[in-house]
């Protein structure tokens, strides 16, 4: 039995109003021309012809992926079309105030608004996460990362082979073979709050390594970056 449009908050039956949509958009709004539409929708010119002359009737996939073409949900696309219908064709504001006024009536839908906008947002931070540890991972210098407790947080390849391991989740101190106290640039760096330049030994490698702190609103310090360099042997 073909929808209505109540059960989804709408006045008019669901399929008039996506057409109105459709077409309004596509003939008035000219977003997109009716044949750019086909290839993004995954149908041929001539299905898309039809489902604008009304010789052929977008299934709910079809109706789904039309909308994401246009860079709105289903839902939004059909509110869009009842609008169109009742004779209040929406400009861009009034279909956001509309659509904000139907998440602010149904909890349901507002809590899967929350939730789509962060996961996009940390679909987003893991991507650069991604490409800043490629890029990390591709220095020649080893950056090890610590922070204000002296808990290693973060070690590239480089790292990993200076100090001979993956030691994230370690106290620094714990596993450098450098004892508190023995003023090396990472340990001046933590208590000074000041970047350090210096040598130091670890392995039986010395090592030039400079220590910069990280410091959070409140001017303290969360985290202190090291980049390690093994020192050549014409500069032992």
């Amino acid at each position: 039995m073909e929808s209505t449009g109540e059960e989804r908050g709408i006045m008019h039956n669901s399929y008039e109003c996506f057409m109105a949509a459709l077409k309004s958009r596509v003939k008035l709004k000219q977003e997109k021309k009716q044949k750019d539409l086909a290839p993004e929708v995954g149908v041929t010119e001539s299905f898309m012809s039809m489902i604008f002359s009304g010789d052929r009737k977008a299934g709910s996939e079809t109706q789904e992926k039309i909308a994401q073409a246009f860079g709105v949900s289903h839902k939004d696309f059909l509110i869009e079309g009842d609008l169109i219908l009742s004779g209040r064709e929406p400009t861009g504001d009034q279909q956001r105030i509309a659509n904000r006024r139907l998440l602010d009536e149904d909890p349901v839908s507002q809590v899967v608004e929350i939730v789509s906008t962060m996961k996009a947002k940390l679909d987003e931070a893991n991507e650069e996460i991604s490409r800043l540890k490629a890029f990390f991972e591709s220095m020649i210098d080893g950056i090890l990362i610590i922070n204000n407790e002296g808990v290693i947080e973060f070690q590239n390849r480089e790292s990993r082979r200076i100090w001979n391991g993956n030691f994230i989740g370690h106290n620094y101190f714990d596993i450098a073979h450098e004892k508190k106290g023995s003023e090396s640039p990472i340990e001046k760096c933590l208590s000074s709050g000041v970047a350090q330049e210096g040598k130091t030994t670890i392995l039986n490698r010395e090592l030039c390594l400079i220590s910069s702190p990280v410091f959070d609103q409140d001017g303290q310090i969360t985290h202190v970056v090291n980049i390690a360099r093994e020192t050549p042997e014409k500069e032992k």
